[in-house]
């Protein structure tokens, strides 16, 4: 036991509670830039985000662990030095350390499969909210369903009326009908003035009868009611124009309210800091991941390589109690004797880390 390592312990120990109150306050307050994106997206990141934070919270109890186990450890070993020098406890003594030297060996202070999945889990939920804040969203809705309406709208030509023919004064259908039904000709009467200024011209050569003409629109075939032109229907809905639509050319859905700008804005720019946080996560994981292993097993090392001392002096003077071997056991005594204040400062130091754990 050195005091080089108590130094570095005190090192490692202050650099791990910077590291991890720096972490621990970023995503604490990264709680309210999610919840900007709950409010503008139908998902539920804030309870999956908060989950995560337990988890990192579950890597922070496990290094605690490991503290709490070294230190009591230390505390045991250094209650067996008592012990060392009396030749009744010497079987006893040597079961202890040997339980504790297989206790060290046991202990594992890896934490890189948990940072990696944490790492991985927020990877992925970030990876989701920008995907869910850069898909296309309702907002965009109302143009959609507007220009889609404008495009449906038929092109409305003005409808002229359809008249089947213009009666000729003077000249009824009875007349016509029993004009076609005799081949020979009727003598009539000369019309007066006043009637010949009445009736219509006669066609000039080639010209269609007054009858067959269609000065207004298409000739009535009969196959067609006259029905007189109507306006627009007044109930039919109409477009940003002003024009109605007719009923095949209707919207399918209503448009759905506009979204709020201000929770976008406030959710893309929450969005827009996910990538500095996991890149924080990332170093944290990657830095404190080394540190802790670094850190315990140094102290672990040391405190192995001490127990291995004692028990080689115990071994000796177990199977030959000589005055050489009996002048290592206390050889041994005293230099416990004065590594046990270090190992003290090292309790002290793992106690510290511990609580601040919490």
């Amino acid at each position: 036991m050195s005091i080089e390592l108590v130094s570095r312990l005190s090192t490692n120990v202050t650099a791990l509670e910077a590291s991890a109150r720096e972490l621990r306050n970023s995503l604490t307050n990264a709680d309210a830039s999610v919840l900007h994106v709950d409010l503008y997206t139908p998902q539920d990141f804030l309870q999956r985000f908060t989950s995560y934070y337990e988890d990192y919270r579950g890597i922070v109890s496990r290094s605690e662990s490991f503290s709490t186990k070294l230190a009591a450890t230390i505390k045991v070993y250094i209650a067996q030095q008592a012990n060392l020098k009396d030749p009744e406890e010497t079987e006893d003594t040597i079961d202890d350390l040997q339980a504790l030297q297989t206790a060290i060996k046991s202990m594992d202070f890896d934490l890189s499969p948990s940072f990696s999945t944490l790492v991985e889990s927020y990877r992925q939920l970030f990876e989701e909210m920008e995907v869910a804040l850069t898909t296309p969203n309702s907002d965009d809705a109302p143009e959609v369903a507007e220009s889609q309406a404008d495009s449906e709208i038929p092109n409305i030509q003005p409808v002229q009326p359809r008249i089947a023919c213009i009666p000729i004064p003077g000249h009824s259908t009875k007349t016509a009908k029993a004009s076609a039904g005799h081949a020979q000709p009727t003598v009539r009467s000369k019309p007066s003035k006043s009637k010949m200024d009445a009736l219509p011209p006669l066609p000039s050569e080639g010209e269609a009868p007054v009858s067959q003409r269609r000065p207004f629109g298409p000739l009535n075939t009969g196959s067609e009611p006259n029905v007189p032109p109507r306006g627009p229907d007044p109930q039919l809905p109409k477009t940003h124009s002003g024009t109605p639509l007719s009923p095949a050319a209707k919207p399918a859905h209503e448009a759905p309210p506009p979204i709020d700008q201000d929770k976008y804005t406030r959710a893309r720019a929450s969005v827009d800091g996910l990538p500095a946080l996991l890149e924080l996560v990332q170093a944290a994981s990657t830095r404190d991941t080394e540190r802790v292993k670094a850190m315990f097993s140094d102290v672990a090392n040391a405190l192995a390589k001490e127990i291995d001392d004692c028990l080689e002096a115990l071994d000796a003077i177990k199977k030959d109690p000589s005055t050489d071997n009996q002048r290592s056991v206390a050889i041994m005594d005293h230099t416990l004797a004065t590594s046990v204040v270090h190992w003290k400062e090292v309790i002290a130091q793992l106690d510290k880390f511990a609580r601040s754990a919490k």
